[in-house]
């Protein structure tokens, strides 16, 4: 079997020839800022599948599940093959089988042909209904980006977030540059972060801040939504309860994983709490390292532009209904514990004066 990310320069090869997504995102992360002007890491996305590539991709996985593996095990393949940490462990698969995908898995059908292919995929072999995943046609989701002004002559440093990601189709046709999507399943995380890796590098690898989309351009501050936890921006959990999981670095085999916090129903889960003394100092009496961890807190404070999503409407479990109740009590009780509100930091750090690129 091949080593953790053995397809991963072939796709990045691929893509160099055709839409370049990763080249202009790398552009963009090595110099730190975005400017207007600069290639932008967008490639449109069909509302339809090429038929032969969607057929490529059917027959590998047929073949794939002759030996009884299911449609979970060949994400994980594909997720292994170009090396996402989320699927680190190494697929049980034949010599045999490995040869075939090897022969006519349909990498650059799918690079260069963009395409919602995992969510058909998934629908086709098993997933519909699972966990009350139902996909939504492209053609809805390029009509609801296009309607909230996100596709077409967008603010690209709008923040857009998906709380119902499944493989991604909504931040599909999306051209703003910081994307934050998750899902309850675990499968559609993997699925998410599979076509990020082919269409949307900014969803899927975010490992500093960039001057113009996070920071802003002149005050040289953080104001727009962003995480130090984490180098990847597609998260796994629950967002009723804005709890959720990520890898500390998403293209490391067996990652270290963060816990995340994105408006938190519980609100002893906000970070911001635990500095409460810290944010009542003078900021010039403040030494380098605690302004570094100070700046990671508020940047995850901040509000995102744009909420987007086509989540399932089915009723709420009893679990899920039981442990709201027992937050709402905790966080009266968290609240009284309080002796005053958070005091509101005006003046946020420069990224300068803390040398975080």
């Amino acid at each position: 079997m091949k080593s953790f990310g053995w397809k991963r320069k072939v796709c990045f090869e691929i893509d160099q020839k055709g839409h370049n997504v990763w080249g202009n995102w790398f552009a963009i992360l090595n110099k730190g800022t975005f400017c207007e002007g600069d290639a932008i890491p967008y490639v449109p996305v069909s509302t339809v599948e090429k038929e032969d590539v969607k057929k490529a991709l059917q027959k590998c996985f047929d073949y794939f599940s002759l030996t009884g593996k299911r449609a979970t095990d060949f994400i994980d393949w594909i997720g292994y093959a170009i090396g996402i940490a989320w699927c680190s462990e190494k697929p049980n698969i034949t010599e045999k089988v490995e040869l075939f995908l090897e022969e006519h898995f349909p990498w650059e059908g799918l690079i260069q042909h963009p395409a919602d292919y995992m969510s058909t995929f998934l629908v086709l072999n098993g997933s519909s209904g699972n966990l009350e995943y139902y996909p939504t046609p492209m053609t809805i989701t390029t009509a609801i980006s296009r309607m909230l002004n996100i596709s077409v002559e967008p603010n690209l440093t709008d923040s857009v977030l998906e709380p119902c990601l499944g493989p991604g189709a909504m931040l599909l046709p999306v051209k703003a540059l910081n994307l934050v999507g998750m899902d309850l399943s675990l499968l559609m995380v993997k699925a998410a972060c599979i076509q990020a890796f082919f269409y949307k590098p900014s969803l899927l690898f975010v490992p500093t801040p960039i001057v113009g989309i996070h920071a802003h351009p002149v005050e040289k501050r953080i104001h727009q939504y962003f995480e130090v936890k984490t180098d990847s921006r597609i998260y796994w959990g629950n967002s009723l309860f804005g709890e959720f999981q990520a890898p500390k670095n998403i293209f490391i085999q067996d990652s270290e994983f963060e816990d995340v916090y994105v408006n938190p129903y519980q609100e002893s889960l906000r970070e911001i709490h635990q500095y409460r003394d810290w944010l009542k100092e003078e900021w010039s009496s403040i030494d380098v390292e605690r302004r570094k961890i100070l700046v990671g807190v508020m940047a995850r404070e901040h509000k995102f532009t744009v909420v987007m999503s086509n989540p399932p409407f089915g009723k709420m479990n009893a679990l899920d209904i039981e442990k709201m109740k027992t937050i709402e009590k905790e966080n009266i009780q968290f609240y009284e514990s309080l002796q005053a509100p958070i005091d509101v930091i005006e003046d946020i750090p420069s990224i300068g004066q803390l040398q975080l690129f």
